[in-house]
């Protein structure tokens, strides 16, 4: 099991911690130390499953015939000889259909606006709205 899932696992992990530690890089100390130890307890989190996942495992029985048969499932198996030969033999054609979806994905990241206010998650009712919607014209002055 580790050696088939260890790396997909590892690379998910890696992914989620770089997503959280990106939250190191802003102005905001706690939003900072957020990052920071979300990204390390991710990682540390990887690390204890990859020891603790096999033992428990190995003193488990083996998977009854019924548990693993969905791995014999020839339409599965039939995708994935398909996505094999196609990952092997159109690598070009592939990566250029990458690179097209990044450069649209990189044009609509430059199209997005960020907008946010501070009362946009506070109830209409709430006195500190109706406070701020009080001085709203005379700060517009």
């Amino acid at each position: 099991m580790v050696d088939k899932m260890g790396i997909v696992t590892l690379f998910c992990n890696v992914a989620a911690a770089i997503g959280f530690a990106v939250f190191a890089l802003t102005q905001s100390q706690i939003l900072k130390e957020f990052g920071l130890v979300a990204g390390i307890n991710i990682m540390a989190l990887f690390l204890i499953s990859l020891i603790f996942i096999p033992v428990v495992l190995s003193f488990l029985p083996a998977p009854k015939n019924r548990h693993t048969k969905y791995l014999d499932n020839p339409r599965l198996n039939r995708w994935l000889d398909r996505l094999e030969r196609w990952s092997l033999n159109h690598r070009k054609l592939i990566y250029g259909v990458t690179a097209v979806i990044v450069a649209f994905s990189i044009a609509g990241i430059f199209q997005l606006k960020s907008v946010g206010y501070i009362v946009d998650d506070l109830p209409k009712s709430d006195k500190i709205y109706t406070d701020l919607k009080f001085l709203r014209p005379i700060l517009k002055e």
